[in-house]
Parts: C-alpha cells; structure tokens; sequence
C-alpha cells in the first residue's frame, strides 16, 4: 500500500507489530517498513540503535540513507526520524513531510511511554527530544504513491517505470508483446516505424505485429516473427504462395522469380504458376 493508504488505514490504531511489550514506537516503523516499502523489518533494538547502527546494520545500510538533521534540515514524506530522549532508549518516528525549519509533523506510538496509538503529532528538534537524524527510504515509489505501468490521457497510451519516470525512446516489453515508446512518451499505434534498416508495425493497441499481413494505406505487406517488415521475397499464407516487393508491399498482377523460374501472380496476389 502506499504511504497514504497506510495513515488512513491504521491512524488512531495501536500497533503491536512483534507481540513484545505492547504498542512501541518502533512498532509502528517496522509495520510501516513491512507494509509500505514492503521490506522484511529486521530487529535492529530500541529506538535509539536506529541511529547507533545507522553505517553499520546492513539492513539499514541497504534500504536507507542517513540524513543528519542541520538547522537547514527539514524532514520529507516518509522519513523515518529518530530522536535522543532522556530515556537511553530513543523514540523513533515516521514524517509525513509537513513542517519547516521550526517544527515538523510525524506520527508515533507510545508517546512519553502512554503506549499511545499511531497518532499525528508535532515535533520541535530539540527540546525534550532531539532530532539526531532520518532515515530515508532508498526506494521512495510507494512513499510518493507512484503508481508504475500503463496510463492513458487524451493524447494515447504512456508507460510509466519503476523509478517513476517515463518511458520515452525505447522498446518495452510487456506480457509477452513488443511496444514502442515515442520521444513524446507515448507508445506508437497504427503506425510504421523504422528502427536502424527494418521497419515495424505497430497496430491500434500499440502492439507490434508479427508473423501476419498488415494493410497499411497502399496495400498488403508481411510482418515476420519478429515483427520485420518481409521485402523482395516469397511468403505463404493459406491461399497460396505470394511475392512482396522491394518497397514490402504485396506484388498483384505481375511476374516474379525464383529458383525454379518466372511465376506468375494475381490480381489476389498468389501465385497461379
């Protein structure tokens, strides 16, 4: 789920996410690691052991970047906020990236030991509590609500990646099909398209064709497995034997040449003999 779904779904919840002492701060980022960045939490200890093991747990060196707070600093969504306390233990925190230089917003469990439910609070950097430093998610597409594969608006189909941008100039492979992605982001319909000597057709789902006849505004051509347009060559379909010319369309009427000797096509364009 993304971060939003999250809030909505457990805000004024208590989350005991490893049945061990009830509802704990560091219950709630371990359920929101497991359930947003869709990561396995590993126990990394109190609160506090996030930022002491911060270069050296591999599970945090591997998802997360430290960030350390600075009078400039000011937390963003989905940061994950730990804090020195009186109490050797630390609190921990997830931000939801509202705030300023003064003051931010986070949610938390067990506020000043209550075993208080996840609850949206305001938080000053020093005071009571200092802010040593956040722990960013390295993957921030489910943060962000970044949602990856196809969309479509008025203007045709665009594909978005994992990294949240767009596929633009390429060849993407989908669920078994072939597409191409214009310079605009938008995937080729209807269409040829010449790519280094070979020409593709695309056809109205974006799909490329193969292995079949294409009509385009002149006439029959042949697409071959892979999606290539057929020129100066035989090709058999059902009916029969045909000739594609040098331009790939359908020879009708016409005489053509192979190894045997001079054949002759119809206006069908197959071979009669």
């Amino acid at each position: 789920m993304t971060f939003d779904e999250w809030v909505n779904k457990y805000k004024g919840k208590g989350i005991d996410y490893d049945k061990y002492a009830g509802v704990q701060c560091v219950d709630l980022v371990k359920h929101f690691v497991k359930n947003v960045l869709e990561l396995t939490p590993q126990s990394v200890g109190n609160a506090i052991d996030y930022y002491k093991k911060r270069y050296t747990e591999p599970y945090l060196t591997d998802n997360f970047d430290w960030i350390d707070n600075t009078p400039k600093f000011v937390p963003q969504k989905g940061d994950i906020g730990v804090f020195k306390t009186n109490s050797r233990l630390g609190h921990i925190v997830v931000c939801n990236g509202v705030g300023d230089t003064s003051s931010f917003q986070a949610y938390d469990e067990n506020h000043n030991d209550t075993h208080a439910p996840m609850t949206l609070r305001i938080f000053a950097y020093s005071g009571k509590r200092t802010l040593l430093g956040v722990l960013r998610p390295k993957d921030q597409r489910k943060v962000l609500g970044i949602a990856t594969g196809w969309k479509a608006d008025s203007n045709g189909w665009y594909y978005v990646n994992e990294d949240g941008n767009y596929a633009k100039s390429q060849w993407l492979y989908v669920d078994g099909d072939w597409y191409y992605m214009g310079d605009n982001g938008y995937c080729l319909t209807s269409q040829w398209f010449k790519y280094k000597n070979d020409w593709y057709y695309f056809n109205a789902t974006g799909r490329m064709d193969k292995s079949k006849w294409v009509m385009d505004s002149q006439d029959w051509c042949y697409v071959d497995r892979e999606g290539k347009m057929v020129t100066n060559a035989w090709c058999e379909d059902s009916q029969g034997w045909c000739y594609v010319k040098n331009d790939g369309h359908l020879l009708r009427d016409g005489y053509a040449w192979d190894s045997v000797g001079k054949h002759y096509l119809d206006d069908t364009g197959h071979m009669e003999w």
